[in-house]
């Protein structure tokens, strides 16, 4: 695998990590929520449970899908359409990288 997928499926699992932890401690603080002196509060951040659940659905679900997307990019050249999606594939693999450019392991020349 190249240095640039490699680059960004590190930063995927900071991400999944991260989203990871967040479920965690808002799932820790639910029961504190359902307490009637709570009720209808907001998980520490200001967001409501039910929002950092989808949330964090939301980035893991991202997370999956950016994975795949890095594999079907280092698919081997017998499958069928590995041709015309090896034409697309710098671009693409660039274009995920782009949420990152501020990472300081990030190189200008990954840039699209």
């Amino acid at each position: 695998m190249s240095d640039l997928a490699d680059f960004i499926l590190a930063r995927i699992a900071e991400e999944e990590a991260a989203a990871r932890d967040l479920l965690r401690h808002a799932q820790g603080m639910e029961p504190a929520l359902r307490h009637v002196k709570w009720l209808g509060g907001l998980v520490p951040g200001g967001h409501s449970w039910s929002d950092v659940r989808s949330m964090a659905a939301r980035v893991l679900a991202e997370c999956e899908s950016k994975r795949r997307i890095i594999r079907l990019c280092g698919v081997d050249s017998h499958e069928p359409g590995a041709l015309l999606l090896r034409i697309h594939t710098d671009a693409i693999v660039r274009l995920l990288a782009l949420p990152y450019a501020d990472h300081p392991d990030f190189d200008e020349s990954w840039r699209p």
